[in-house]
């Protein structure tokens, strides 16, 4: 994706983020689903605001006897 589209869909079709970039041009649909460019689209969006944090950060099972092993809180 061109960062042109991006930069008309911000000044052009009104788009404030990177969710909306990503519904008017398409950014971000890739193999990664934006896991590369999502930066530089959140970036292109906002005008040099500092991007979010992940929303959905990594994770891994964990098993039953380690929280059966946690420690009670009173």
């Amino acid at each position: 994706m061109p960062a042109g589209r991006i930069r008309e869909a911000v000044a052009d079709l009104g788009a404030r983020d990177a969710r909306t970039v990503k519904l008017l041009t398409r950014a971000g649909m890739g193999w990664c689903q934006g896991r590369m460019c999502g930066p530089a689209v959140a970036a292109l969006a906002g005008a040099g605001a500092e991007p979010a944090a992940d929303r959905r950060p990594f994770s891994c099972p964990v098993p039953l006897k380690h929280l059966a092993q946690l420690p009670a809180d009173d």
